[in-house]
């Protein structure tokens, strides 16, 4: 760890950037699960007509998470494709993953608390002052960064996690990536750059 973090300050020189990002010593970070909040629509919704679940969905769902949503529905609209049919799209396939994504979400805010620590212990550095979102991305990820506007958000899709992680015997790999790349947003913005993209996912690979 300590060769890493030799090799992110000669980097962030190298490039000019910052190596003391500020730091509010936030408790956080903060953790808002609305996968619960999806299981508990789900379980009134799922006998009724697609666009009626459609619609319970944009009035009881989205609006927890507001940016996010209207990121992913007119990231489909920009794709030609018809938001409405997606959502009914991932709506039906929920029903193969549903006891699935309900352990995941039993579990994860459990499990992300226990690696935040093992993570700090080695990358005290950490500025905890950001948000960590938990809910179903419709097929977006199973968890990293997003950039919506002018914020960055930290995403986690527990339907991502269900369809991409069968065989995991821990996340704690998967979340220390996650989480080195927030950490190493906060010294150098990660760019559309092959390099740049190269050194960022090494880094957390190593680290994970």
């Amino acid at each position: 760890m300590k060769l890493l973090a030799l090799m992110l300050v000669f980097f962030c020189t190298a490039t000019s950037c910052s190596t003391t990002p500020t730091n509010t010593d936030a408790i956080g970070p903060r953790i808002h699960n609305i996968a619960p909040d999806f299981i508990k629509y789900w379980g009134r919704a799922q006998g009724m007509p697609s666009a009626k679940k459609i619609r319970l969905l944009k009035s009881e769902i989205f609006p927890m998470f507001p940016e996010f949503y209207h990121y992913k529905t007119q990231k489909w609209e920009k794709d030609g494709k018809s938001a409405d049919e997606e959502l009914a799209k991932h709506l039906t396939e929920f029903k193969q993953m549903e006891t699935d994504f309900v352990k995941k979400t039993n579990e994860i805010t459990t499990h992300l608390r226990t690696t935040m620590a093992s993570f700090m212990k080695s990358v005290p550095g950490l500025n905890k002052d950001f948000d960590i979102y938990i809910t179903h991305s419709f097929g977006e990820m199973d968890g990293g960064t997003r950039k919506i506007g002018e914020k960055m958000y930290f995403v986690l899709g527990v339907d991502g996690m269900v369809k991409y992680h069968k065989g995991f015997s821990s996340e704690i790999p998967f979340f220390h990536h996650e989480l080195f790349h927030v950490y190493h947003g906060q010294y150098l913005a990660e760019e559309e750059v092959l390099w740049v993209a190269l050194w960022a996912e090494g880094l957390a690979t190593l680290v994970s």
